[in-house]
């Protein structure tokens, strides 16, 4: 599972790169991207960027990573990051143009995708231990265990 999301978090943030940094904003110029996708796409303008690393965040939050506690942190730190170089970087492409409502959609992307999976997390063990505790619960009323 963990190669599949690994897999998942860097095609995603390639794809992300790749729309940040080529020479038009505009989707709809790429030949492989539907049309209607492509429309809907260049119609949204800053909630595409707010989309794109929100759902990069939740892939790169989600990957696990064994015996570190931390690392939710340093990710977050890393994409926060990326959101802003990603945007500042345009200043030097040519045809594309920095604007701080696409640096705060970016930052505010990460920022979702971060909570998302935060939520999720404290939801998922609530709803962990609130089975345990019934499961502990039905046992010690069945009697099993008692000799």
């Amino acid at each position: 599972m963990r190669v599949v999301l690994t897999f998942l978090a860097v095609s995603w943030l390639a794809l992300v790169g790749f729309l940040a940094l080529r020479g038009s904003p505009f989707v709809s110029e790429l030949p492989w991207v539907p049309a209607g996708l492509a429309e809907w796409l260049d119609t949204i303008r800053h909630w595409r960027h707010l989309l794109g690393f929100g759902v990069t965040g939740l892939l790169v939050f989600v990957i696990p990573v064994p015996g570190q506690r931390s690392w939710r942190p340093r990710r977050l730190g890393a994409l926060l990051v990326l959101a802003v170089v990603l945007e500042v970087v345009q200043l030097w492409i040519p045809g594309r143009t920095y604007a701080h409502a696409d640096l705060i959609a970016n930052v505010a992307g990460v920022g979702l995708g971060w909570v998302v999976v935060v939520v999720a997390g404290l939801q998922a063990r609530r709803w962990w231990r609130r089975d345990a505790v019934e499961a502990a619960a039905g046992i010690a009323a069945r009697g099993v265990g008692r000799r």
